[in-house]
């Protein structure tokens, strides 16, 4: 179930989140005004984090009770967390983490062997779109859905990151 969280600072600004979907290292939030982000957070060291905000760079460090962010103190005077109801739909949203509808996502990380579709392209679902290398493994990428290639974001020999952007395909019903 999704998680929702209000965080109050004590400067008494209230900040509320809402984690959509989870997978590993990439955390997709909604906040209060309802825009998406794309959140991959990156380990450091046990007090030290990443976190690569719709692809901004900002640093985390948490020390004792107090939080860092880009080096400026955080005061946090209370935070809740909550579970909010589920819908059968957004289940599937987490299998599948995307920002925009249509888009699909690299699965895993690694290289770009082969593009299988070109913009205009019809494509149905589970029709492979590109086989990615990783760990000396090829891997088929398939389509979700079913429509048109939109927008294709990758090439071949190009490295990528689990979860970004293949290709975007416009839905036809």
């Amino acid at each position: 179930m999704p998680k929702k969280y209000s965080i109050v600072l004590f400067s008494d600004e209230n900040i509320e989140l809402e984690v959509l979907a989870k997978d590993k290292d990439l955390i997709v939030v909604k906040d209060a005004e309802g825009r998406m982000h794309r959140v991959r957070v990156l380990r450091e060291s046990d007090e030290r984090y990443m976190l690569y905000i719709d692809d901004k760079i900002t640093s985390v460090g948490i020390v004792g009770d107090k939080i860092y962010v880009d080096l400026q103190p955080i005061l946090v005077k209370k935070v809740k967390e909550y579970v909010s109801p589920v819908k059968v739909e957004e289940r599937k949203e987490e299998k599948q983490i995307q920002v925009e509808e249509g888009v699909v996502t690299a699965p895993i990380s690694g290289k770009v062997i082969e593009v299988k579709v070109m913009q205009g392209q019809e494509v149905g679902e589970n029709d492979v779109i590109a086989v990615l290398e990783s760990m000396k493994m090829l891997i088929e990428v398939k389509s979700p859905f079913k429509g048109v290639v939109e927008a294709v974001y990758i090439k071949p020999g190009v490295s990528i990151s689990k979860g970004d952007k293949l290709v975007k395909v416009k839905l036809v019903k």
